[in-house]
């Protein structure tokens, strides 16, 4: 995956974000049932299973797309629980088994990511 492409979709997730932080909360947290086939194609992506089958959120479907280059990128996402909203998305890049942050002015991890 271009990384330019990741900045350009992580850019257009804080946009929608800033336009509705709640939906964008939901959308995050929401997870649905998904088949054998899908959950395999997200490989590492995939977020969690439950006692019905394999779950999936928007974000992994999103970070399954990126994956699919050798940047090694993935978005994550801060949270305000209390609140119910998102903070802002960032594109983590894996560089050389180091993590670095391709987000403009971040310079640190931010706190309650998801990934």
């Amino acid at each position: 995956m271009d990384i330019k492409r990741a900045l350009d979709l992580c850019k257009f997730l804080n946009e929608m974000a800033d336009v509705d932080p709640l939906a964008m909360y939901r959308l995050m947290q929401h997870r649905t049932l998904c088949s054998e086939g899908m959950w395999e194609a997200l490989t590492e992506r995939r977020v969690s299973s439950s006692d019905c089958g394999p779950l999936v959120g928007m974000l992994g479907i999103l970070n399954g797309w990126l994956a699919q280059g050798d940047e090694g990128c993935s978005i994550w996402v801060t949270y305000d629980h209390g609140a119910a909203r998102v903070l802002r998305f960032e594109v983590h890049v894996d560089q050389d088994g180091a993590n670095a942050w391709a987000a403009g002015d971040v310079t640190e991890a931010p706190q309650n990511t998801q990934g």
